[in-house]
């Protein structure tokens, strides 16, 4: 009977010295999930106080980050944090090593259209530059000057947008005619045997008059009488007209 008593004695102390929650009663060291959510731990001082603390968070398939520690799974990476007030949160962010969109992976570099980009840590996308349809990369945020004197700039906006666009060209750029060959300011060239074409500056390409077929040159919108022929040089609607026929007696 003794025996029982200090049994039931025993029980009722280890009951006083237990952490009490909700209800529930805890011993020293023990842990319950609350709310499927966070790990609980009761902690019982040697002076018999005792106190409930959050040890941990758990992640939606029970997984268990502890307080201000960090645990990868999978692509994701779980963190679980205490502010200075004392509140606890589980968050959730994509690893270093995570694919990014695409299925691109870590450090891969790929081109949409004319923009390359780089999959950089933690699954973020990244703008590198331009690509021009030759194949000349331009930085995001720089220029360049490509053959022929064009000005072409890469950037990208704060709202996220990309653009590659030309800028001009310089004074001094060079005319590209339409077989490629490039012509200096102020040089002359024919172009489909019968029109003069005249670089001017910034790399514009100008008609300045027509050919005739003994390598002689009259201007636009005139005529010229040679024998029995006249030569009529005319430009319309942003084209150049070349062309001959007997003179009117």
């Amino acid at each position: 009977m003794h025996w029982l008593s200090v049994g039931v004695l025993a029980v009722l102390a280890s009951s006083a010295l237990g952490c009490r929650y909700k209800g529930n009663s805890y011993v020293n060291n023990e842990t319950w999930e609350e709310k499927g959510a966070f790990r609980m731990k009761c902690i019982i001082e040697s002076n018999g106080s005792w106190r409930t603390d959050v040890v941990g968070c758990l992640t939606p398939d029970g997984v268990e980050v502890p307080v201000k520690g960090k645990k990868s799974i999978g692509e994701h990476e779980w963190s679980c944090e205490q502010t200075a007030d004392g509140h606890i949160t589980l968050k959730q962010e994509l690893g270093k090593n995570a694919d990014c969109p695409g299925g691109h992976k870590r450090g891969d570099t790929w081109t949409e259209k004319s923009f390359e980009f780089r999959c950089d840590e933690g699954g973020q996308q990244k703008f590198v530059g331009c690509v021009t349809n030759t194949g000349v990369k331009i930085a995001n945020g720089q220029s360049k000057e490509l053959p022929g004197g064009m000005v072409v700039e890469c950037k990208m906006f704060p709202n996220g947008t990309v653009s590659m666009n030309g800028v001009g060209k310089k004074a001094d750029a060079n005319c590209v005619d339409t077989e490629g060959k490039q012509h200096r300011v102020g040089e002359k060239w024919v172009q489909g045997k019968h029109f003069q074409m005249e670089c001017k500056p910034h790399g514009e390409t100008k008609m300045s008059g027509c050919v005739l077929p003994d390598g002689g040159v009259i201007a636009i919108d005139s005529v010229l009488t040679k024998g029995t022929m006249e030569y009529h040089c005319e430009m319309k609607g942003g084209a150049l007209k070349f062309y001959s026929k007997p003179k009117n007696n």
